[in-house]
């Protein structure tokens, strides 16, 4: 069962505070949550196995290397 995001974000406010501070704790959890959806597309970089300053471009260059090194 998967539990919705204001239903998680209640939970979580709920586990940090019962006083003034629920409402606070409730709405960062609720941005937080956006903030990572809408940026977790941006973060996503692989590595090139060959050249680690490199961002992979799906070259597939290292396949032969990294599947069977003895190719």
């Amino acid at each position: 069962m998967k539990q919705t995001l204001e239903e998680t974000a209640h939970s979580f406010a709920e586990s940090r505070s019962s006083g003034s501070l629920f409402p606070a704790y409730y709405q960062g959890f609720i941005a937080g949550a956006e903030w990572a959806m809408k940026s977790k597309h941006d973060k996503v970089k692989l590595m090139c196995i060959k050249d680690s300053n490199k961002k992979c471009n799906q070259c597939h260059e290292c396949d032969v290397d990294v599947l069977n090194p003895n190719y």
